[in-house]
């Protein structure tokens, strides 16, 4: 997951396929193993890049959405905002004022 992360395709469905396991059998293993569900593992490994991208770059956000495995800025912003709490922009701009808004 961590290195495919940015494949927007990216599915429980197609790693249990690609291992030639049930999805079934493919979620509890993950889980079991890595200590959280598929899809939230994935969410927070996509977030980690794309904090670290709108603190280090100035790549638009449509750039860091597509980047980092989102299909497209109207779902990566969601995404960011159920996951940090506040949108992408909000984020950048906090860097550049020196108020972060949000912690690691």
């Amino acid at each position: 997951i961590e290195s495919n992360y940015s494949h927007y395709y990216i599915s429980l469905s197609n790693m249990a396929s690609y291992f030639d396991l049930s999805e079934s059998y493919t979620s509890t293993f993950f889980k079991e193993h890595a200590g959280e569900n598929f899809s939230t593992f994935l969410e927070s490994t996509r977030m980690k890049e794309a904090k670290r991208l709108l603190s280090e770059t100035k790549l638009s956000i449509m750039e860091i959405a597509e980047m980092t495995g989102y299909s497209s800025d109207k779902a990566f912003r969601r995404a960011f905002k159920r996951h940090t709490g506040v949108l992408p922009s909000a984020l950048r701009n906090s860097f550049s004022d020196g108020n972060l808004l949000i912690q690691d």
